[in-house]
This record gives structure tokens, C-alpha cells and sequence, in this order.
């Protein structure tokens, strides 16, 4: 909050626009943040996984000395 330079008023402020459950920073953790993340990190496990065993096969499917 500080890099930005807002306040920590305003910044659960903004999250009560979205969330009306939030009324303090660790109300807004609990109901905005972490949701998100989680979203987040399941994405990229979505993408990921999938990408890392064909990268995996293709890697592994080379023969060496070639």
C-alpha cells in the first residue's frame, strides 16, 4: 500500500465495492485475496501440467548423441 501510496482505508474501500462481506484488511484476505489467488494458481497449474508432459514426452523421445 505504501509503493502505490494509498491508504488503508481506501484500499479495503476498494475491495468493499466488490465484496460487501469486507470491512477490515483482514476481511479482505480473507474473502478477496485469497480467493483470487487460489483462481490464479489453479490456472497456471491448468496450463502448466499439460505443457510440462508434452515438453517432458518430446524431451524424453530424443534419442542422445543425435
Amino acid at each position: 500500500m505504501n509503493l502505490i501510496g494509498v491508504s488503508a482505508s481506501a484500499y479495503v474501500q476498494g475491495f468493499t465495492a466488490f465484496q460487501p462481506l469486507v470491512h477490515d484488511f483482514r476481511t479482505a484476505v480473507a474473502f478477496v485475496i485469497r480467493p483470487f489467488n487460489f483462481i490464479k494458481i489453479c490456472t497456471v497449474y491448468a496450463l502448466g501440467i499439460p505443457l510440462a508432459l508434452k515438453l517432458f514426452r518430446l524431451v524424453g523421445s530424443r534419442e542422445p548423441g543425435r
